[in-house]
């Protein structure tokens, strides 16, 4: 009787282990991601287009000039931040450290980081003509500003207060050319004085050209901020060309960047609504 029950159970057993077995299911471990149910694989796209920077033309036509043609408004600023990093400072930052193993730390700014101190504000400055008798032109800026007219086709002047981090200056240049330029040679030529001041700065952001009137003419220009080579301060630029009776005209203005709005209008601003050709 005890062996036809062992014979029972043991057959009972065997039956339960070949249905388990038959109802097993089967899966298939998928080693690659972009491989798909049927056996084939999935198409992988990249983007292998290299960007050319060295031929990154500034004129992209982004930005409006005409916000800029009313005098004593507000001149809109259109030049592009840089943005550096500060080794140092982020070396000696806290930093936030994850709760997960491996993860990157996330540098935090200390909460008590002090306010920058607004720049003071310029005093309405007197203003004097002055006379490029070499480049046949006169204008009205800042009285009292430091001339150097030693170049026959330029001339140069600066403000003298050694207080400020950065000394202002505009310089103007005149010289003859053989027809007056299209808005194309103009651009040329605002991009050609834009490669010959970066050499001076670490860092030199340019904007696109635009078109704004000088002499009642049509003219090209671009603004810039950089940090100085051999002060490390931050300024602020405009170069502005232009053609009068086969002349061509180029002023270029750096100041201090905390001061830009300020000398757009008392300095280029000043410059471009009292330029005139003298006899």
């Amino acid at each position: 009787m005890k062996k036809a029950l062992l014979t029972g159970l043991l057959v009972l057993c065997l039956l339960a282990l070949c249905a388990c077995q038959g109802e097993q299911e089967h899966f298939n471990v998928v080693t690659n991601p972009n491989q798909i149910s049927s056996g084939t694989q999935q198409p992988v796209t990249a983007d292998t287009a290299d960007t050319d920077y060295a031929a990154y033309d500034y004129d992209t036509g982004a930005y409006d000039p005409a916000s800029e043609e009313d005098w004593g408004g507000e001149d809109e600023d259109t030049e592009p931040e840089t943005e550096t990093v500060d080794t140092a400072q982020l070396a000696s930052a806290p930093a936030e450290v994850s709760r997960y193993a491996g993860a990157t730390p996330v540098i935090l700014d200390p909460i008590d980081k002090p306010t920058p101190t607004p720049a003071p504000a310029l005093a309405t400055p007197e203003y004097q003509t002055y006379d490029a008798t070499r480049l046949r032109l006169s204008f009205d800026g800042p009285a009292n500003w430091t001339v150097d007219d030693t170049k026959t086709d330029a001339y140069t002047i600066t403000n003298p207060d050694s207080r400020v981090s950065y000394a202002a200056h505009m310089t103007v240049t005149a010289k003859a050319v053989a027809s007056e330029y299209g808005q194309n040679d103009l651009k040329k030529e605002v991009k050609t004085q834009l490669n010959v001041l970066k050499d001076g700065f670490n860092s030199f952001s340019p904007t696109n050209t635009a078109t704004r009137s000088l002499f009642d003419k049509t003219g090209v220009y671009a603004d810039f901020s950089g940090l100085t080579k051999d002060t490390g301060v931050k300024v602020w630029g405009r170069v502005h060309a232009v053609t009068v009776n086969k002349t061509l005209v180029v002023v270029t203005v750096i100041t201090p960047y905390e001061y830009r709005e300020n000398y757009k209008d008392i300095l280029y601003g000043k410059f471009r609504h009292t330029v005139k050709f003298t006899k």
